[in-house]
């Protein structure tokens, strides 16, 4: 039985966030203030590796803002092709966006 884990951060799962790792580009299974868990992952990343990812919304038109951010590995799941990532330095423009995409969430709910 998994332990249940506490999170800080309500995860969303719209819109999807294309997330580009190295020269490679991920779509979003759900994502948070705190992180995002990447989905088709297969690579050679290990837990605690530290690097900068760029990302958007997937759906975004070409010449798109792409917001940038540091993160840790959290977890990779090479079975789950999945790869979990924590926020470690998330820029001001950035935290910005990803609030603002929780509010248009919040508010179609309300609707």
């Amino acid at each position: 039985m998994a332990a249940h884990q506490k999170r800080d951060n309500r995860r969303f799962t719209d819109p999807v966030l294309r997330i580009g790792i190295f020269h490679d580009s991920y779509e979003t299974i759900d994502w948070s203030l705190g992180g995002v868990m990447v989905g088709n992952y297969v690579g050679e990343l290990k837990a605690n590796n530290r690097f900068q990812i760029t990302f958007t919304v997937a759906s975004a038109k070409a010449g798109a803002a792409y917001y940038a951010a540091q993160v840790r590995v959290i977890r990779v799941d090479p079975r789950k092709r999945t790869l979990s990532l924590k926020f470690e330095k998330l820029a001001q423009g950035a935290f910005d966006f990803l609030s603002g995409l929780q509010l248009q969430q919040a508010r179609k709910r309300a609707l």
